[in-house]
């Protein structure tokens, strides 16, 4: 039954992306406390560019999505920058056409890591804006 929840979230997630809305749950906005696991379900709520800097928590096993702006018109978008360490998987990586792009994430193994993401449009001289999460699996 966790599986069909997962899914539907994750669809809810790429598809209010691809309307322009956001998925906002009690949890999120910035500046407050770290982001904490659901004890109901396998996936963390997603994370935007507005969670930049907050503590993310997972349990081994959990997935969490990334969801950051991509423009195809323009030419902006996002990608991830440091290699993966082992506490997390990469289980999906976004397509290169337009609308948000979202990755998916498998915490492999307790540690903690740093996932670096840099955003620009890619024929542009402009500074790339860089977006960071930390993710503390227990």
């Amino acid at each position: 039954m966790a599986g069909w929840k997962t899914w539907l979230i994750v669809t809810a997630v790429f598809c209010s992306g691809a309307l322009g809305l956001r998925v906002v749950t009690r949890e999120e906005g910035h500046g407050g406390p770290p982001l904490s696991t659901r004890r109901d379900a396998s996936a963390h709520p997603p994370l935007h560019s507005a969670d930049e800097g907050r503590l993310v928590r997972l349990r081994q096993g959990q997935t969490v999505s990334v969801a950051l702006p991509a423009l195809s018109a323009s030419g902006y978008r996002c990608w991830l920058r440091d290699p993966l360490s082992t506490p997390l998987s990469l289980e999906q990586v976004p397509p290169r056409v337009g609308g948000p792009q979202g990755w998916v994430f498998r915490a492999a193994q307790p540690g903690r890591v740093g996932l670096r993401f840099e955003c620009r449009q890619e024929l542009s001289d402009e500074p790339a804006r860089e977006v960071l999460f930390q993710v503390q699996i227990d």
